[in-house]
């Protein structure tokens, strides 16, 4: 699971407090939290925008909050369970092996806006096949969708529904896994650092503001 808690950042204070302001330091520790938790989400939700390419609206609503409370004290921050399926791989890299035999990598076909092949989770393959000129094979080794036709002399690719061209292109190929070198989305250290930068900050307010002005703890 792809989470950062935060319980663990602050239970040293709260221990070194608990005995001298008894009444307050569970619910300031709890706010402290709380507070900190909104403004890492913020953060973590501006970097997924500019650290990924073009993600979709389904990915920009890819993290959620757990709050603390007096009792329990615990608080985390995470990405939920479909969109870690696919952002595990843009946090920590890896190889991500395809749900079929073979995974459909874009090659030399248009986009959609967000970079993924159009239509790819309502049968996309399948429709792209109904398309004219289009075929599946394996060319000089290469498995994939392939398309017939010509090359204008604007370097364009045009398909006659009648007629076989005289050329081919590979539209999308099969591979037998997808390697990810390139960790883009730093959840994690972001994640981290916003929790060191604002937690006791937050936590020094919360306890002045229960307790009384003066009361403040460093580290």
């Amino acid at each position: 699971m792809l989470k950062v808690d935060i319980s663990s950042n602050i239970d040293a204070i709260a221990k070194k407090l608990v005995n001298q302001y008894p009444e307050h330091v569970r619910f300031a520790t709890s706010k402290a939290i709380n507070s900190t938790l909104d403004r890492t989400k913020k953060v973590l939700d501006r970097k997924l925008i500019t650290q990924l390419k073009s993600p979709t609206p389904f990915t920009k609503k890819a993290l959620y909050v757990w709050y603390s409370n007096k009792r329990t004290l615990k608080g985390e921050i995470g990405v939920k369970r479909i969109q870690a399926e696919y952002l595990k791989y843009q946090i920590k890299g890896g190889t991500r092996l395809p749900k079929g035999r073979k995974e459909a990598v874009p090659a030399e076909i248009r986009l959609n806006k967000y970079g993924n092949i159009p239509g790819r989770h309502a049968g996309a393959i399948r429709k792209l096949l109904e398309k004219p000129g289009v075929f599946q094979a394996t060319i000089k080794g290469v498995s994939g969708i392939w398309q017939r036709g010509n090359r204008t002399r604007a370097g364009r690719f045009s398909v006659a529904r009648r007629r076989r061209g005289n050329d081919i292109r590979l539209l999308v190929y099969y591979a037998p896994y997808v390697q990810y070198d390139k960790k883009p989305f730093t959840f994690y250290e972001t994640g981290e650092k916003t929790i060191r930068r604002y937690l006791i900050r937050e936590f020094n307010q919360a306890i002045r503001r229960a307790a009384k002005p003066g009361i403040k703890y460093q580290v």
